[in-house]
């Protein structure tokens, strides 16, 4: 996904994805880092479903605030 990513139009779909497995592969934390690479190649009306998504995950892992900063973000960059 990694050359996926490099070579695509839009490396935040590959990125998203990668970030996706990870988190089911029980890697969280690099799967946490990897939406925030997803989230940083993506055009800021396409982020807030990763931010969403990285919100789960962080509520999950037991850091509220940092799940609510990027809801918050989400809704800033992209109210639809």
């Amino acid at each position: 996904m990694e050359v996926a990513a490099a070579a695509a139009l839009y490396p935040h779909g590959p990125l998203g994805t990668l970030a996706e497995w990870c988190w089911l592969d029980g890697a969280r934390r690099d799967a946490v880092a990897g939406m925030q690479r997803a989230i940083a190649a993506a055009p800021p009306h396409r982020r807030g479903r990763l931010r969403t998504r990285c919100a789960e995950w962080l509520l999950e892992l037991g850091d509220p605030v940092a799940a609510r900063r990027e809801l918050e973000q989400a809704i800033a960059e992209d109210p639809g």
